[in-house]
């Protein structure tokens, strides 16, 4: 008998753009910028129309990505309430967001995971062999690996099955 191969699937999310308006505010603590308040729902209702239900959505404890994933959130159907801030992932660099990703749940498949530049582009990067110069503010990376454990997130394990960001046409049927 054949047993059929799962697959994990990680979303790897940048942010929206943020606000630089105040020198008194700390870097954890900016908030997104009118652009930045615009462009995560437009990039959640994109996640929408492709049908994307992350089980757990993980987000930096920086005030932008905090927005970002409740905005997201909220065009895909994913409860705000249940939504899980890391603090690791705010300045995780690639070694530390690679140590988050292989510890997730296994019993999870699907996870989404919000944070910053250069880590996203590193992670992708790395994980894919991809060749991302950077990502933009709210861009978005589907990675996929044919495995039962999130440990397999290795160098170069993953498949790229979708790069998006907010200036980018969308594609309904770019990975599937």
């Amino acid at each position: 008998m054949l047993r059929s191969v799962n697959h994990k699937t990680l979303w790897l999310v940048r942010h929206a753009k943020s606000s630089w308006d105040s020198d008194v505010i700390s870097d954890h603590d900016r908030p997104l910028n009118k652009r930045g308040l615009s462009d995560a729902p437009l990039m959640g209702s994109r996640l929408a129309r492709i049908k994307t239900s992350p089980q757990l959505m993980i987000c930096s404890s920086a005030t932008r990505a905090q927005t970002t994933a409740s905005l997201i959130a909220k065009e895909i159907g994913y409860n705000c309430d249940r939504l899980e801030i890391d603090s690791r992932i705010y300045g995780a660099g690639l070694k530390g967001m690679v140590e988050i990703i292989q510890h997730l749940d296994g019993a999870l498949d699907q996870i989404m995971l919000i944070g910053h530049n250069p880590d996203m582009t590193d992670t992708i990067n790395w994980l894919s062999n991809s060749h991302i110069d950077n990502c933009p503010t709210c861009s978005i990376a589907k990675l996929q690996v044919a495995t039962d454990s999130w440990s397999d997130f290795i160098q170069g394990a993953a498949e790229l099955i979708r790069f998006d960001y907010p200036k980018k046409p969308f594609n309904l049927i770019e990975d599937q």
